[in-house]
């Protein structure tokens, strides 16, 4: 599973600094070393192999939610993969 890493949501940051990070023995998560941006924590426990673990930390990195202001003011957030 070599799912490229979308850019860092809050610097833009495309390149290798922006990259899966074993957190210890128990888990991964994707990192922004430019600005430090961290995505959610993926327990290696949680699925049958450490290579699904980071399969996970690339999927949630890479899901962005879309907000739209809707008419009458109101906003409406939906998740883009």
């Amino acid at each position: 599973m070599s799912k490229e890493l979308k850019p860092c949501p809050f610097c833009g940051c495309h390149d290798r600094r922006v990259s899966v990070r074993k957190m210890g023995s128990e888990g991964y998560r994707i990192i922004c070393g430019k600005c430090g941006c961290a995505g959610p924590y993926v327990k290696i426990k949680e699925f049958p192999n450490k290579m699904d673990a980071q399969g996970k930390a690339k999927e949630t990195w890479n899901r962005r939610v879309k907000i739209e202001i809707v008419k009458g003011g109101g906003v409406d957030a939906k998740t883009d993969s």
